[in-house]
């Protein structure tokens, strides 16, 4: 009886379903954004928790092989060593630079999307800098003393080598004393006299013996038992 008005209620039925398929377009729009943006959220909590685990192993790797180094028992060995060291030192501070800057990226990423709270791991960038400030510390603890050891070493083998000096200088006077002695051409009598003069200077002995037994003393002092 009113075609007029039934065709106008289709007409209104049919656009109420395109609004409806309009606002569920863009309800999924929103969702598949809101579920993007959740998914990466999980995503980086989870690359944080490995960089940070792994920044922590490798920190505290290296601060142990820095504690527990031994520089040698020799001077050339310390010597030869301070390539290794300065190598050594360079590659860790160089490495913790770049393991800090992909991490603070990571976490920079974290809150600009809004990760407030990360199930997997409790660390910041606050608490990460105290491992790497640990590390820092241990490198240059390892430096000053392998310095104080160079130093010690060099003191030790100028010890031994004033003492060689020494003795050496003693051996060669003797030698030429006995030189003089044997093949003397002066009668037995004088060569006699000439020997126990030798013998009995006591006085000269010491003058030659006596900077001897103060640098073996010295030696003594510094423990050292080889003299090469």
């Amino acid at each position: 009886e009113d075609p007029a008005g039934i065709a106008n209620r289709e007409s209104d039925v049919d656009a109420k379903w395109a609004a409806l398929d309009q606002l569920s377009n863009e309800l999924k729009s929103h969702l598949d954004a809101a579920l993007a943006r959740e998914l990466e959220k999980e995503r980086l909590r989870l690359l944080w928790t490995d960089l940070a685990g792994s920044y922590i192993r490798w920190t505290r790797e290296q601060t142990d092989a820095a504690i527990s180094a031994i520089f040698g028992y020799s001077l050339e060995e310390v010597q030869a060593y301070e390539a290794q060291l300065k190598s050594h030192t360079d590659s860790a501070r160089a490495n913790d630079a770049s393991k800090k800057a992909e991490y603070e990226k990571i976490w920079g990423e974290m809150q600009a999307i809004g990760v407030k709270e990360n199930a997997y791991s409790q660390e910041t960038p606050e608490t990460l800098a105290t491992y790497g400030a640990a590390l820092e510390a241990a490198l240059n603890q390892r430096n000053d003393a392998y310095y104080k050891e160079l130093e010690r070493q060099i003191k030790n083998d100028n010890l031994c080598k004033e003492f060689a000096d020494l003795v050496n200088s003693f051996s060669q006077w003797l030698s030429q004393e006995k030189v003089s002695v044997s093949k003397s051409t002066a009668s037995k009598e004088e060569q006699l006299a000439k020997i126990e003069a030798l013998l009995n200077d006591k006085e000269r002995q010491a003058e030659k013996l006596g900077p001897i037994r103060a640098a073996e003393a010295k030696l003594e002092a510094e423990g050292i038992e080889q003299n090469r």
